[in-house]
């Protein structure tokens, strides 16, 4: 939910009600991703899902271990090609850059 732009969240609010979105925050958004690798670890989606989140709060380091790790894993899904490049594409983007905390 905190990924959404500001446009999409007030869709959201307006359909499901804002009580929901008052409850996200960046540290259970890493706690369950890190459990859906955990649980899965070779699936694409999940790794890429939690690079982004480290890379929205400046984890750098740890999202480039998962996009990196995401090039060597095996197409499970008709979208992991999709999600791959998207890795490839996140991990050069960010390549040099320094965690902020």
């Amino acid at each position: 939910m905190k990924r959404l732009s500001g446009f999409t969240r007030f869709f959201a609010k307006a359909l499901f009600g804002a009580g929901f979105m008052d409850k996200a925050n960046w540290e259970d958004a890493q706690r369950f991703l890190e459990r859906a690798v955990a649980i899965r670890p070779s699936h694409v989606y999940h790794r890429l899902e939690l690079a982004q989140v480290y890379i929205d709060v400046g984890k750098y380091s740890r999202a480039r271990e998962q996009l990196t790790t995401i090039e060597t894993l095996p197409i499970g899904d008709v979208m992991d090609p999709t999600y791959k490049r998207e890795a490839a594409k996140l991990l050069a983007e960010i390549r040099d850059k320094k965690d902020e905390s």
